[in-house]
């Protein structure tokens, strides 16, 4: 009798084939891919390390943190929306916060009360 292993790689070298594929493709590199596709979709490391399974999100960024390049810019832009938001609001506390996105340090008496 074939172990369940022994099926598993028979039929993944059939797959393989059938496919045209290199014949040298190991099933494990589906991970890679799925990640890999993934994180170019804009999924979170968060979700990556959830769905493999990593026993710790240092694995996953070990593996795979290289293909997050654009993160810094994706912050940077969304910060300057939020910036640009601002500046077209006419609410204390936005006006205030607008003059700290614009590089001006707001003056504490204009600043909102907390309280």
């Amino acid at each position: 009798m074939t172990s369940a292993l022994g099926m598993l790689a028979t039929t993944w070298g059939r797959a393989v084939s059938a496919a045209g594929l290199p014949a040298g493709l190991v099933f494990h590199e589906l991970r890679h891919t799925v990640a890999a596709l993934a994180i170019a979709q804009g999924a979170h490391p968060l979700v990556i390390w959830d769905r493999l399974g990593h026993a710790s999100i240092t694995v996953t960024m070990d593996t795979y943190g290289g293909l997050f390049p654009s993160l810094d810019e994706a912050v940077a832009d969304g910060l300057d929306g939020v910036c640009v938001k601002l500046s077209r609001s006419h609410c204390g506390l936005r006006r205030a916060k607008q003059r700290v996105c614009a590089g001006h340090r707001p003056e504490s008496s204009s600043l909102p009360s907390w309280s």
